[in-house]
């Protein structure tokens, strides 16, 4: 059963890509936490932070999850935290469970449905984009990333930025 909730998802996904391609503009879907409360990426000024769209349905997103969680653990408290959006519409509580249950230990905020986000268009999931401290995205993956990857990135882009 698994398999035909999945396709029929993604199709979800690609028919309500289709209709916002087609209106021109397509407004930017607000983001919840798991409390109701609208939140922004904006807030972690000063900080690196890893902006992962993900899916439960979605196996390399679930491939993705220990190394997004060991990344977190140890760098949150420091330099970078990770943010997880779900683009399915679950309930607060059944998304909640679902992160204890798979050992999610970074935020994780909602949305609806869309190819496009505030950060950039999705062609698939997952997608993650990583903004620098000063909220500019610096890059985005299409696919499964790992903590030493999104490291070495921000060793790079550290060393080769003038005064940053």
């Amino acid at each position: 059963m698994r398999p035909v909730r999945a396709i029929f998802r993604c199709t979800i996904l690609l028919l309500a890509g289709l209709v916002l391609a087609n209106a021109g503009q397509a407004a930017e879907p607000a983001l919840h936490d798991l409390q109701g409360n609208e939140r922004h990426f904006g807030e972690f000024r000063d900080k690196w932070v890893l902006v992962n769209y993900w899916a439960t349905w979605c196996a390399p997103c679930m491939e993705e999850i220990p190394e997004l969680a060991r990344f977190h653990a140890r760098h949150q408290d420091k330099d970078a935290l990770v943010v997880g959006v779900n683009l399915e519409g679950f309930d607060p509580e059944t998304l909640a469970t679902f992160m204890r249950e798979q050992g999610i230990n970074y935020p994780v905020w909602t949305s609806t449905p869309s190819p496009r986000t505030a950060l950039g268009p999705l062609s698939g999931f997952p997608t993650s984009f990583l903004i620098s401290p000063r909220g500019k995205v610096v890059a985005r993956q299409a696919g499964a990333v790992s903590a030493r990857m999104i490291e070495r990135f921000i060793e790079q882009y550290d060393s080769s930025t003038p005064g940053f």
